[in-house]
């Protein structure tokens, strides 16, 4: 069930996505390797909401303050994921991931918007 506030954004982002400018906006967020901006956008706005979630907020911290360095961290888990040879099983997770993801949010009815039972709503800030 969504939201009218997220029913709202779908809307929105629907627009956007039809938009005649769609072609403007690949030129300036389109990616690297032939990724589109829509591609793009969606790979931004599926890290921003495993980041944003409380959950996802806890963890960020955790790895600023306990991990140590940010480029040391990446490297480690760069070179240990190649190593074990666990690289390519972690970029077809990420690939599954965004393919039940779209510029709308998650396609999925396991992974859907919390609406307005997130915590968020609830307090008045969503």
């Amino acid at each position: 069930m969504f939201s009218r506030k997220t029913a709202a954004r779908k809307r929105k982002l629907d627009e956007i996505s039809s938009n005649p400018l769609a072609r403007q906006a690949d030129d300036a967020v389109g990616g690297s390797n032939g990724y589109k901006a829509e591609e793009r956008v969606k790979l931004m706005k599926l890290l921003w909401d495993c980041v944003s979630t409380e959950f996802g907020g806890r963890h960020e911290l955790y790895e600023i303050n306990y991990g140590g360095s940010t480029e040391e961290i990446r490297r480690y888990a760069l070179f240990g994921a190649q190593a074990s040879g666990n690289a390519d099983r972690f970029k077809g997770f990420a690939e599954e991931c965004m393919a039940e993801y779209d510029i709308n949010g998650w396609r999925v009815p396991d992974l859907t918007d919390p609406g307005e039972l997130s915590y968020h709503f609830i307090r008045g800030r969503g």
